[in-house]
């Protein structure tokens, strides 16, 4: 018997996944309240299917190595962790270190909500984290009061070697939109490329939501100049759900403009009046009409860039989108608020310099030194 995860539509009409066995389909009784807790919290769709996905993983290795999870220890996380680093994923390739980091989190908030929720002895998860002295910020001296905190202990942190985001050129992207069979399509790469948000903003999208007047007054918006909002809804058809909980708006610029009248123009002429208030909408299939899915817009773009000879996922762009503001000279703060990031440290990761910019740094530098000498 293997645990695997699989979609499930309960009685209620509740669209989630769960652990279920390869034999018999029973559930997983312990991951069904996991499931429950990440939705209580509302923990992105994404996120969920992620970490069930990890601990279905993390169940088997358990079972194959006669382990009780139950009652596993740091010795036996130690030799799953080894397991993740040495051994191929399904695909055939090596993990990467922030693979093998996220599976580790969700195995430790697994067993953490079991700790709480009393399937396990709390002994069980308080043995992945130390209680670590902490000085007050700047202060560092003898005799100065300080803090505990729990962390992770250091047999089950990762090390992650920080790595530019992997980014698609304009003309990988023009390239991309040339080949998009409708206009609807090259409207939905406008919008990923443009503002940056993530597929779940951007399949929540509703008509409403975007303002392409000089002055939104009329629609109750005092945001000036074209723009598009960002709301968190949990209602969705189609499962989508904002990450951040902070509602923004995105300026657009003239080609958003004109993109976004032709896609209304072509959806106009298939669905008339009846038109989902969906901001996407599925046009073939038997879900024509109603809001795309996160797995229609992946395969699009995915099959866009194979046929234009590169690799293209739909969280690209967003890094896209983060780099260009930044090498543009836009301020931290500024790319922090359009990408709806709570800390600047998740906006930290696009401030790496480019080879070309380091070098135009010292040839700066030596120049000015030459016109003094």
């Amino acid at each position: 018997m293997a645990w695997k995860v699989e979609r499930a539509v309960l009685q209620d009409g509740w669209k989630t996944r769960l652990i279920v066995d390869d034999r018999g389909f029973d559930l997983h009784p312990e991951a069904m309240g996991f499931v429950v807790a990440m939705e209580a919290a509302e923990r992105s769709p994404n996120t969920v299917k992620t970490y069930l996905a990890a601990l279905a993983g993390f169940l088997n290795w358990a079972d194959v190595q006669g382990v009780d999870w139950r009652t596993v220890n740091v010795l036996d996380l130690t030799r799953y962790k080894r397991h993740l680093q040495e051994e191929p994923s399904r695909t055939g390739r090596p993990r990467s270190t922030a693979t093998v980091g996220l599976s580790l989190t969700a195995v430790a908030e697994f067993l953490r909500y079991c700790a709480s929720d009393g399937h396990i002895d709390p002994v069980v998860a308080n043995r992945l984290v130390e209680n670590r002295w902490v000085h007050p910020k700047g202060r560092r001296g003898a005799g100065e009061s300080g803090q505990f905190r729990r962390a992770r202990i250091n047999a089950l942190r990762v090390n992650l070697i920080e790595q530019p985001p992997e980014v698609l050129s304009e003309e990988q992207v023009a390239a991309m939109r040339s080949r998009a069979a409708s206009a609807r399509d090259r409207f939905l790469l406008r919008v990923l490329h443009d503002g940056g948000p993530r597929i779940g903003e951007t399949l929540g999208l509703r008509t409403e939501d975007v303002h392409l007047l000089p002055n939104s007054r009329s629609l109750g918006c005092a945001v000036a100049g074209a723009h598009l909002h960002v709301n968190r809804r949990t209602d969705n058809q189609n499962g989508a759900l904002a990450k951040s909980r902070r509602p923004r708006h995105l300026p657009v610029a003239d080609v958003f403009v004109a993109d976004y009248r032709d896609y209304q123009h072509e959806r106009f002429m298939r669905f008339g009046d009846r038109q989902s208030g969906y901001m996407f909408v599925n046009y073939e299939g038997s879900a024509v009409g109603q809001p795309m899915t996160y797995s229609n817009v992946y395969k699009l773009v995915t099959r866009l860039g194979r046929s234009c000879g590169f690799r293209a996922t739909p969280h690209m762009f967003r890094h896209s989108a983060a780099t260009a503001w930044v090498e543009a000279g836009s301020d931290v703060d500024v790319v922090q608020a359009l990408l709806g990031h709570a800390s600047p440290a998740s906006t930290a990761i696009y401030l790496h310099a480019s080879d070309e910019r380091m070098r135009e740094a010292v040839t700066r530098v030596h120049a000015a030194r030459g016109r003094r000498a």
